[in-house]
């Protein structure tokens, strides 16, 4: 049967470039390229760990996202989605 995932937090909400993201949820992958954190329209948050229920994913710092706006946080699995 298919399931769906879910994100139940991320933590911090507010950081600068270099700040580690934890995701927390249910469905996550422990292989790491299977999940994918996307920040605003197009950053892609490079994981560095990752285990069914948390996602680690590290803000470069040469991202450009704008430390003054909000970024929607996108996670996937592949095959999955999430909400």
């Amino acid at each position: 049967p298919c399931t769906m995932g879910t994100v139940t937090s991320i933590s911090p909400a507010l950081g600068p470039a270099g700040t580690s993201i934890t995701i927390t949820g249910t469905g996550f992958s422990t292989t790491s390229c299977e999940n994918s954190v996307l920040l605003g329209s197009s950053y892609q948050c490079p994981i560095t760990s990752a285990s069914t229920t948390q996602i680690v994913c590290q803000v470069g710092s040469n991202s450009l996202l704008s430390a003054r706006t909000l970024q929607n946080v996108y996670v996937s699995r592949t095959q999955r989605g999430f909400h």
